[in-house]
């Protein structure tokens, strides 16, 4: 490419400055200058080219840097019963977005004709997380439409990681809430009725203290009790089929939010939505191991390793430290 570069520039300078078409005009002083000039335009272009490379190498190795000092931060403020030994265990007690988001156009939706939609992938949990962290007591509703069956998909609250969380959402042949709780998944309600594909419903989930209540189209279907997790954060989630979400709005004390993603660019998700998170690290991966070197529970050795694929190589970067009592 740069041989190309350097012709291209070279012939350029020559026809410039009548090369070939003057009797007079060009000699071998000329000549050096150009080439002189041409390997330094060269020199330019490839400096730039290696700093714009370093540039993003160092935004990676900083974000990765990042996600593991906020793991580990997390892990501090703990207590060290909580620092429970595992090996190259998910992260606790945070959560990233997972799976593409961004708004399309649907003339059908509540507030046409922006919407925004959620990817998914079989057997995977696709998320897109609300701004707003650590609440606990909530109105929490959203319009959503899947795209195609199988369905899974709805509204997540009080979550903490991946490991611990609610999930409120329709199947084809049911609506339910189920709960995850230390990597536990059970059914807290369920009730089978028909839902299609292609068809907008209403989700809404009020939640006080252990007092959980949830809405199917403004129609109360179920109160609850379980205070199996207090607070976390709140998500639009899917799995098994693309889903898209319309007129989103939580409220809780005196605050009230509302998106219908109207005015968006598409395929844009609003400002506030952003984070990032270990999914946007090309293959990025985050493990967790915590161990007891000193046979010891009041001493507990902490491991945080943040890893990507750069250029088709492994990178990583390992944040170790230890706790006590």
């Amino acid at each position: 490419m740069r041989t190309q570069l350097f012709y291209f520039l070279f012939s350029k300078f020559c026809f410039k400055n009548s090369m070939f078409h003057s009797p007079k005009g060009f000699g071998l002083i000329q000549a050096l200058l150009a080439v002189a000039l041409v390997s330094g335009a060269i020199f330019v272009f490839a400096t730039l080219l290696s700093i714009i490379q370093m540039n993003k190498t160092g935004s990676l190795h900083t974000g990765a840097y990042k996600l593991a000092q906020e793991q580990m931060e997390i892990l501090r403020n703990l207590p060290i019963s909580d620092l429970t030994t595992r090996t190259n265990a998910d992260f606790v007690n945070i959560i990233y977005n997972n799976g593409a988001a961004g708004t399309v156009n649907d003339i059908s939706a509540p507030s046409s004709p922006e919407t925004l939609e959620l990817s998914s992938a079989t057997s995977t949990l696709n998320l897109m997380l609300l701004p707003n962290d650590a609440i606990s007591d909530f109105t929490f509703e959203a319009s959503l439409k899947a795209s195609s069956t199988p369905i899974k998909t709805g509204l997540m609250f009080r979550t903490k990681d991946i490991n611990n969380y609610y999930f409120f959402y329709i199947k084809s042949d049911k609506i339910a809430l189920e709960k995850k709780v230390g990597g536990i998944t059970s059914t807290v309600y369920e009730s089978f009725r028909t839902l299609s594909a292609g068809t907008w419903y209403k989700l809404k989930i009020t939640a006080a203290g252990s007092a959980i209540s949830l809405y199917l189209d403004d129609t109360k279907i179920q109160d609850i009790t379980d205070a199996s997790i207090s607070s976390g954060s709140l998500a639009l989630a899917d799995v098994g089929t693309p889903t898209r979400f319309d007129n989103i709005s939580l409220s809780y004390g005196t605050t009230v939010n509302y998106w219908n993603f109207e005015g968006l660019a598409q395929g844009g998700i609003p400002k506030e939505w952003r984070r990032f998170g270990i999914n946007n690290l090309p293959d990025g991966i985050g493990k967790l191991t915590i161990s007891e070197p000193y046979s010891s529970s009041d001493i507990k050795k902490i491991d945080i390793t943040v890893s990507w694929v750069e250029k088709g190589t492994n990178k990583s970067i390992i944040l170790s430290t230890l706790r006590t009592q």
